[in-house]
């Protein structure tokens, strides 16, 4: 099980329908610098599929906590996992 924690770490959740590890940052957290993302006008929140490496930038932190729970929605890999255990039923 993954267990180092990210700078900028606000939660971590554990997505039902793909079982990825999803990590919402703070951007404005001065420890999460090594996202590269804080200074992009507008958006404070990025959600990251630890799976894969995915990420997503999100304006609010309500928009950015109801994408931790779909990261089918966002990540491709996440999606096409899904997929590929659908077909395979």
């Amino acid at each position: 099980m993954h267990t180092t924690t990210y700078a900028g770490e606000v939660k971590r959740s554990k997505a039902r329908s793909s079982r990825s590890t999803v990590i919402l940052f703070d951007l404005r957290d001065p420890e999460a610098a090594w996202l590269g993302t804080e200074e992009v006008e507008g958006v404070r929140w990025e959600t990251l599929c630890d799976d894969h490496s995915t990420t997503c930038l999100h304006a609010t932190r309500a928009t950015a906590m109801s994408f931790l729970a779909a990261p089918e929605e966002w990540c491709e890999m996440c999606r096409e996992a899904i997929e590929v255990e659908e077909v395979a039923k």
